[in-house]
């Protein structure tokens, strides 16, 4: 640690800088511990674990946070907040941890069911195969 007293002032404020980027994903306006802590309370208080992904729940929270938009909000989320929401910083239990998780997951899930294209019976597979015999047999036949 006492190296670090001996760095020029140019190390002291690059490193501020890059720990600044990070808490703010990049650009825009950084995230303080407190907007950090309150993101995470809005969604315990409304239960809303389960629609952390979700565009409308961020709508709903943005007017709660004035320096962001919802959009920064829920990349923030996703990002920085619950990729390191175990963190004791966050004085989260390990009820509620579990909870972000266990949302985070339904919301996968519930997604990869809306993303799926629905079977097809086996009736309608052979329906489908007798049709597309016809049209190019039918052709040869008459012709």
């Amino acid at each position: 640690m006492m190296l670090w007293k001996h760095l020029p002032l140019f190390y002291h404020l690059a490193f501020t800088k890059s720990i600044l980027l990070e808490m703010s994903g990049g650009q825009g306006n950084p995230y303080s511990l407190e907007e950090r802590r309150a993101i995470l309370q809005v969604i315990i208080e409304n239960n809303a674990f389960h629609r952390v992904k979700s565009h409308s729940f961020w709508k709903e929270v943005e007017d709660k946070f004035e320096r962001h938009t919802w959009q920064s909000l829920r990349d923030h989320f996703k990002k920085q907040l619950f990729p390191n929401i175990h963190h004791s910083y966050y004085n989260l239990t390990p009820e509620q941890i579990q909870q972000f998780r266990e949302g985070w997951i339904a919301s996968l899930q519930r997604k990869r069911k809306q993303n799926q294209i629905p079977q097809r019976s086996e009736a309608s597979k052979q329906e489908n195969y007798i049709v597309c015999i016809l049209e190019i047999s039918l052709p040869i036949l008459f012709s």
